[in-house]
């Protein structure tokens, strides 16, 4: 590997060739482990990754291993509309609201006491999109007579619409940690072997959560087609090319051959530039579920919007309420003893503490999160004309977005199928 400095906040990573690697792939019936032939060349900040292949019933699980974290994590592919693009934002309300409810109910089943599930990302990627396939799913699923002044109006809609409309991509990572599965993977078998297991059984139950709620999923992807997620990261606008390839890539090809990570930006050697941002504050008055669609489905950027979310155990959940109500009590009676006037904004605080035990009381999970949204063009116009309109609709949707300078490479990542980015 080669590490060349280019100057203050500069730093350049050329990858080697890809290199052999054993990796454990665990048939589901207890047999022999195979090994793959070669790794990813992983720039520095994924340099602990290795890709695994976990032998399941229908095929082969792809797994990635974080070897310092010490997690595996493996992704789930939503699926939605057969052209690519988003449904949610068709739907009405009560549909809304009523999907919603059905992903805090996924979720909870995750909060368990004794889950070996350590967090889950919800990532969405907004890609530019022909609006040649919405025409052709309203052509496949009309009604109404081609003739009908109606349909000729949402056709002219669909022609002005051309510039903006977007692919949206979804995926769930799913991922379990040894340290807190200790026991559960030793029970599957030890080692990477049994965390493959317990993660391959996790994600099957947790795509019966989602199947059981109305959330369809295309099934969870095997080696080749995680390579080709990861692959799109690094090189976007080549991702129509790789959609060719109905099996994926060569998960030795998953990474990039260049990354250079400076002050204001990433850049590979696609030419892709990316700009990364953390998620800092969440609208502070009730909003709807559908929010974020302004900045998911309003945009002309190529943009990866992931929040990652950490189930929290009923116990602890308990627990850390009653200290956060203990130290907001014990803080008002201080101000109250030394005549400070209490704000608007404590008050709210203590409303949400307030709320936070009404959910938990009745039987809703509880989870730290963490939301990071990056940005990607091919120059540096195009670049901060996707940064204005990305941080404006952000704006709207009441985000607060902190620019990630100086770490957008591990912003970067953050907004890989990963599970990473809980601070």
């Amino acid at each position: 590997m080669l590490v060349r400095f280019l100057g203050a906040g500069t730093r350049e990573w050329r990858s080697p060739l890809p290199h052999s690697g054993r990796l454990l792939v665990r048939d589901h019936r207890g047999g022999a482990l195979a090994v793959l032939p070669a790794q990813p060349a992983f720039p520095p900040v994924l340099n602990d990754c290795l890709l695994l292949s976990v032998a399941v019933p229908r095929g082969q699980l792809g797994v990635i291993h974080d070897r310092r974290r010490g997690t595996y994590t493996a992704v789930i592919r939503v699926r939605d509309r057969d052209d690519g693009s988003s449904s949610f934002g068709l739907l009405d309300n009560e549909t809304k609201a009523s999907r919603m409810a059905g992903w805090g109910a996924a979720l909870i089943s995750l909060a368990q006491l004794g889950s070996p599930v350590h967090a889950v990302q919800l990532l969405v990627r907004t890609v530019p999109a022909d609006a040649a396939g919405l025409a052709h799913y309203l052509s496949e699923r009309r009604v109404a007579d081609v003739r009908s002044p109606i349909l000729r109006s949402y056709l002219s809609l669909l022609d002005d619409a051309v510039q903006v409309t977007q692919a949206q991509q979804i995926y769930i990572a799913v991922q379990i940690r040894a340290a807190q599965a200790r026991r559960a993977i030793r029970e599957a078998g030890g080692g990477d072997a049994g965390a493959g297991a317990l993660l391959a059984d996790q994600v099957d139950a947790f795509q019966r959560q989602l199947a059981a709620v109305d959330i369809g999923v295309d099934g969870a992807l095997p080696p080749r087609l995680l390579a080709r997620v990861l692959r799109e990261a690094w090189d976007p606008a080549a991702a129509p090319l790789f959609q060719i390839a109905p099996d994926g890539v060569d998960p030795a090809g998953a990474g990039p051959l260049v990354a250079t990570r400076s002050w204001r930006s990433y850049s590979t050697d696609s030419g892709s530039q990316s700009v990364s941002w953390w998620v800092s504050d969440w609208p502070r008055s009730p909003v709807g579920p559908d929010y974020l669609l302004p900045l998911l489905l309003g945009t002309e950027a190529r943009m990866s919007f992931s929040l990652t979310l950490q189930p929290v155990d009923g116990i602890r959940a308990r627990r850390d309420l009653e200290a956060a109500q203990t130290e907001h009590l014990a803080d008002e009676q201080l101000r109250v003893r030394h005549g400070f006037r209490t704000s608007v904004d404590r008050q709210r605080q203590a409303a949400a503490v307030e709320r936070r035990e009404a959910e938990l009381a009745d039987g809703h999970a509880d989870c730290r999160f963490s939301g990071h949204v990056t940005v990607s063009a091919g120059s540096d116009g195009e670049l901060q004309r996707a940064c204005d309109e990305v941080t404006r609709k952000a704006t709207a949707a009441g985000l607060d977005l902190r620019r990630m300078d100086g770490e957008h490479d591990l912003g970067f990542s953050y907004t890989l199928p990963l599970a990473r980015g809980l601070w």
